[in-house]
Order: C-alpha cells, then structure tokens, then sequence
C-alpha cells in the first residue's frame, strides 16, 4: 500500500508545489503527475474511480496516483499544501493516508 515511501524511487521533476484552499467538489480525470496532498485545518473525501473511498483529514497526508481518476469532495473547509511530481520509471501506486507523527517537520518540508 505504501510502496512509494518504501521503494527507491527518483523524483526527475516538481510540477507544482503551493499552498492551495480546498474546494467543494473538484473531478480529476487522468490526473497528470503523481501528487502528495497535506491537509491544515479541513478534511476532504477522495472517491477513486478503481478503488476505495479514503478521508484526509487534519495534518493527514494523502498519495494520489499518476493517471488516476476521483472525485475530491470537501467535508470541512481548510487549507491543503500539494506537491505534483514525476518519476523516472513508469510505475503505479495505490492511493492511501497516512498521519505523520511530528505534523510540524512535516508541514516545514512542504
């Protein structure tokens, strides 16, 4: 589940890496770059066309896959910190949440 922490992969670029405000409802389809999400403050709910429903909340941190498609849809309001990346190889991980156990070091890297 969380292989992409694990393997020794190679981020070759960034995308995009901001501090965003959540939105209500956003559809993402085929989404472009594989994508790491923390949320400060809110909680949104990620439906994935291929697989589960998973909730981020507060200080959580959520993977969302290269070409993946879902519905993101905003429980409470708050603000989210994303980063967008590639890889070097051609390679599919299933989304997940995890909780960070300082959310401060964290929060600081994004």
């Amino acid at each position: 589940m969380k292989e992409i922490l694990l393997d020794n992969i190679v981020i070759d670029k960034l995308h995009f890496a901001s501090l965003v405000g959540t939105k209500a409802q956003y559809l993402h389809n085929d989404r472009a770059n594989h994508g790491f999400a923390m949320l400060l403050g809110g909680a949104s709910e990620y439906s994935f066309e291929n697989g589960p429903a998973l909730v981020c909340g507060d200080g959580e941190i959520i993977y969302l896959p290269h070409h993946s498609n879902y519905v993101n849809r905003m429980i409470k309001d708050g603000k989210c910190y994303c980063i967008n990346f590639s890889i070097t190889e051609d390679r599919y991980f299933d989304p997940f949440v995890f909780t960070p156990k300082n959310q401060s070091v964290f929060e600081n890297i994004f």
